[in-house]
């Protein structure tokens, strides 16, 4: 290989280093473990609605799901680098971002994000399973999803219009698996439930930038809260708890799921609000690694253990 083919290669190799990064596919899965699991839940909880007896069914469902939320989630930060990339410029934790630091073109970064939209357009299509669902997450997609990014110069809790992002497709997960029929208090919990958890752990997240989002003038719930975040967020943790309990109840959850769920968030919450030093940027990033993953087993293991346990006995 000639000096001109290697530059070549290390140039092509250096591009896609940076859509990668674009994509943030080099912290994958984080940002999609929570979103994903709400979905399960919602086909899970849909399906005992109407009593199905086996979950069997669910499995290429669940991953039909999947493969949504993971190209929904590259296109979603995608469209966050080109909305906030002049912001971005001014706050130490992004500079370097490929858009803010001008190494991606908007052209580039355009021309990406028009095939990942058409890619979760195809997925959620092919996971809602009908037309009238598809046009449901659709309109979500644009209500929610589309304007989120531009959220932090509007309103000082953006954080909520995210929380949203994650709700809004559980209705369409739950009545996937039930032929459209779906129960208004439980859908309302989840979302909540799921709502709520991704608005404390992205306000934790945010406090990794509140100094230069003070100077910059981004808005943030982080910011908002301020002194009061540990008090806030704790009452937000409380809403997020009781509507996991409200949500058992509804659909018949078992002892196993109060326990080890509703009772496993509590305490995680409970111990991220207590040890959690918001000025310390390395634990607020694992708002959204470690104690996201500890929601997520709770959840899981509480959910589907108690499932376990009454098929058994």
């Amino acid at each position: 290989m000639t000096n001109e083919e290697k530059q070549s290669s290390a140039v092509q190799q250096s591009t896609w280093r940076l859509y990668f990064s674009l994509m943030r596919l080099q912290n994958f899965p984080v940002g999609t473990k929570l979103p994903f699991t709400s979905l399960v839940l919602g086909m899970f909880f849909g399906a005992q609605s109407i009593h199905l007896q086996s979950l069997e069914s669910l499995y290429t469902k669940a991953g039909l799901w999947w493969s949504f939320t993971i190209i929904r989630h590259l296109m979603f930060c995608v469209w966050n680098d080109m909305c906030d990339r002049d912001i971005d410029r001014l706050v130490e934790r992004t500079k370097n971002r490929p858009l803010a630091s001008g190494k991606i073109s908007m052209q580039g970064a355009t021309g990406l994000l028009t095939i990942l939209t058409l890619l979760s357009l195809w997925s959620l299509r092919v996971a809602s399973g009908s037309t009238h669902l598809f046009l449901l997450g659709l309109t979500g997609m644009v209500a929610f999803d589309m304007p989120y990014p531009l959220m932090k110069r509007w309103t000082n809790l953006p954080q909520l219009c995210l929380g949203a992002t994650v709700a809004w497709p559980i209705p369409i997960a739950w009545m996937s698996v039930t032929g459209g029929s779906y129960d208004p208090l439980a859908l309302t919990m989840l979302g909540i439930a799921f709502g709520g958890s991704t608005f404390i752990l992205d306000t934790i997240y945010a406090c990794q930038d509140r100094h230069d989002d003070i100077k910059v003038g981004v808005k943030s719930a982080a910011v908002l809260f301020g002194a009061h975040l540990r008090g806030a967020l704790s009452v937000f943790a409380t809403i997020v708890v009781t509507s996991f309990f409200v949500t058992g109840i509804a659909t018949g959850q078992g002892l196993c799921y109060f326990l080890v769920t509703v009772g496993g968030i509590s305490m995680v919450f409970g111990w991220q609000l207590y040890t959690t030093d918001f000025s310390n940027n390395e634990q607020c990033w694992k708002a959204l690694t470690a104690h996201s993953n500890r929601m997520n087993l709770m959840i899981w293991a509480g959910t589907f253990g108690d499932y376990a346990l009454r098929s058994v006995f």
